[in-house]
């Protein structure tokens, strides 16, 4: 006798027996390669997993988590830093992809998505086989005799029956064609599933899974007093602590802030070491050979230097600094003028690119707006699977392994970012 399997509803572990069970299918789990090589991954479902069975459910909120299992201090701001959102999505993919291969896991874990409180589902039996067994003739009544039904008494069984045979291999037909239709659906699934494309994960693959951590290189403004002699920002030896500190050229805005904290969150949530240095501290010796993160657009000579060649670049002239298309150069809509208000601000503008540099020999990440609203529209659109998408639609087959770029209009409303938009793109081979 066969049986084919499936998980039951979701189910709540209560005994001791029922939680060691559950117990046994995580070890399981954080065993498998999917988890085994990923000490975050790991340590959130497994600290997800054991608050449920506790009956702490309640108590899965992101902050809570961040503050438990990642160590972020108890004010940390989720919408800048979101490793715990970046890590509950990859548990549900890995979870997702382990229980399309296991064929022996006799409890599934699922982390719906929403939430991050785990169910529980045991693997039931969903259908037996019939076994057949042959039917007996029958005894031929005398002549005259009627032979009751012992089911339905009354019923005289000298006259002929259906074929109950040929019933139960109707039905089997019908049974076993409905089987396959449901494979089918599902292998169908699970295989656009596997191999549909991940926008995300094409984008940044070239910064995941080395051996040398990113450089996330930012741009600061300038010290209010340049040297006289090179006019290059200074930092005497003979300034105090605190005039050091009150520089102008030692702050940085909060749009900047939170970009950084969006790509230093997404690629500590993908376990790859990174480095946050500033423009200013580098040379272009130092640069080479490192995966690069460019943030901010005109206090980045680094971000002006390498997109310069590009057919999207950054120009500024008097107040006005603008997104050059080399292109149409007589477009100069790309643009924010630097001398109105900042509360009248409505729009700016960003380059997102990513680009395999000969230069620097390593593979660099630009997330550049004019203004600032401009640049952390674009490390939000650097992480967001939906706006890559959006991106991955206008481009051609193969993609993946070329540079692009591409240029965002982001509204602004009350000094805070409005809805963003691809308004160009550009795509072309690797050197």
């Amino acid at each position: 006798m066969t049986k084919d399997t499936e998980f039951g509803p979701a189910w709540i572990p209560t005994t001791q027996e029922d939680k060691e069970d559950v117990r046994l299918t995580l070890e399981q789990l954080l065993e498998d390669s999917l988890f085994r090589r990923s000490g975050r991954y790991s340590a959130l479902l497994h600290y997800i997993v054991e608050k449920a069975l506790d009956g702490m459910s309640a108590e899965l909120k992101e902050r809570t988590i961040g503050i438990d299992v990642f160590h972020r201090p108890i004010d940390y701001d989720t919408n800048v830093d979101p490793v715990v959102r970046f890590c509950a999505g990859e548990i549900r993919k890995r979870l997702a992809q382990y229980y399309r291969t296991s064929t022996d896991a006799v409890i599934e874990i699922d982390v719906p998505i929403g939430s991050y409180a785990p169910l529980f589902r045991r693997r039931t039996a969903l259908v037996e086989d019939e076994q057949f067994v042959p039917l007996a003739e029958p005894s031929s009544p005398e002549a005259g005799e009627s032979v009751a039904s012992p089911i339905f008494p009354g019923r005289d069984q000298s006259r002929p029956a259906i074929s109950s045979p040929s019933f139960t291999r109707r039905r089997m037909v019908l049974f076993t064609s409905a089987i396959a239709l449901i494979l089918l659906c599902c292998i169908a699934f699970a295989f656009k599933s596997r191999f549909s494309p991940d926008p995300l994960k094409e984008v940044w693959e070239p910064f995941l899974n080395r051996n040398r951590p990113v450089t996330i290189c930012t741009g600061t403004p300038y010290p209010v007093t340049p040297d006289p002699v090179t006019e290059s920002p200074t930092d005497s030896p003979n300034l105090s602590i605190e005039q050091h500190f009150l520089q102008e050229g030692h702050r940085i805005s909060l749009p900047t802030a939170a970009t950084i904290a969006q790509i230093s969150g997404f690629l500590e949530a993908h376990d790859q070491a990174f480095v946050l240095t500033e423009a200013e501290a580098n040379s272009l010796d130092n640069l080479r050979s490192r995966p690069l993160v460019l943030v901010n657009a005109n206090n980045n000579k680094w971000t002006l230097l390498l997109l310069n060649p590009l057919r999207f670049h950054f120009q500024s002239k008097e107040d006005l600094s603008y997104i050059v298309d080399r292109d149409y150069p007589e477009r100069l809509d790309w643009h924010v003028d630097f001398s109105k208000p900042y509360i009248q601000q409505t729009e700016d503008y960003a380059i997102v690119a990513r680009l395999f540099n000969p230069t620097t020999k390593a593979p660099v990440m630009v997330l550049a707006g004019i203004g600032s609203n401009g640049t952390q529209a674009a490390g939000e659109f650097s992480v967001s699977p939906q706006a890559l998408a959006d991106l991955a639609r206008m481009a051609p087959r193969g993609w993946q392994t070329e540079n692009f770029e591409a240029v965002l209009k982001v509204e602004v409303i009350q000094g805070h970012l409005g809805a963003t938009k691809i308004v160009a793109a550009d795509f072309w081979k690797a050197n």
